[in-house]
């Protein structure tokens, strides 16, 4: 499903230079949970973003089934990343002024993206989110910013959901609801790759993948 052949990114900041991958190659398979471990400044949100489109490396090459990303234009690769993938970020992404339902259906605004209602709702009750509907953000806990998050990654029913230290501002009950559903998404037949600095996913994962300094230790 996805291919990652010899990937490197450096960043410029001013005279430095800072390597953030060097040289990663790793092939991750449908219907896989992958964890993605390392220390801060390892290269996880680096090759997690990478995967996702959304950072151009330096060299190398990131295939999504059989096709590779940074050869399409950026409309192209930016459109078949959101079709095929939900994002799930640590800081959620909610916008203040909208309704939890408001900000799930923000990407209908995107007009390849279709969101089924049905789905959507069976959603909203699995995370215990359906009284919540008519709320804005400050209004909602830390565990409840997180799950509106998950949902709107998911309401267009991608294949693969890439999160970035999902459970990372989440106290243990809400971490476990999480994970559950990430668990949950694998066993349905989807593919889960999550950055982690923890522990806490370890026991879900089909494979566990850590970085040091921009290389992968152990795959």
């Amino acid at each position: 499903m996805i291919e990652i052949k010899e990937l490197s990114k450096v960043f410029h900041k001013g005279q430095e230079k800072v390597v953030a991958l060097q040289k990663v190659s790793l092939h991750i398979s449908e219907n896989t949970f992958t964890v993605i471990k390392g220390p801060s400044g390892s290269g996880k949100s680096s090759l997690l973003f990478s995967i996702g489109g959304m950072l151009r490396p330096t060299s190398g090459d990131v295939f999504l089934n059989g096709e590779n990303l940074y050869q399409l234009t950026e409309a192209s690769r930016r459109r078949k990343a959101a079709i095929a993938m939900g994002f799930v970020f640590q800081s959620y992404h909610l916008l203040p002024y909208l309704t939890v339902t408001e900000n799930i259906l923000l990407q209908k605004r995107l007009p390849f993206l279709n969101i089924d209602r049905t789905y959507m709702n069976e959603l909203i009750k699995k995370l215990r989110l359906d009284h919540r509907l008519n709320h804005k953000p400050s209004q909602l806990s830390v565990g409840e910013k997180q799950r509106v998050a998950m949902i709107r990654s998911l309401a267009s029913q991608p294949k693969i959901i890439l999160a970035d230290e999902p459970i990372g501002n989440l106290d243990p009950e809400n971490a476990e609801i999480v994970l559950s559903f990430l668990d949950n998404f694998r066993q349905e037949g989807g593919t889960c790759i999550m950055v982690s600095h923890s522990s806490d996913a370890d026991a879900i994962a089909s494979r566990v993948i850590h970085l040091r300094e921009g290389m992968i230790l152990s795959n």
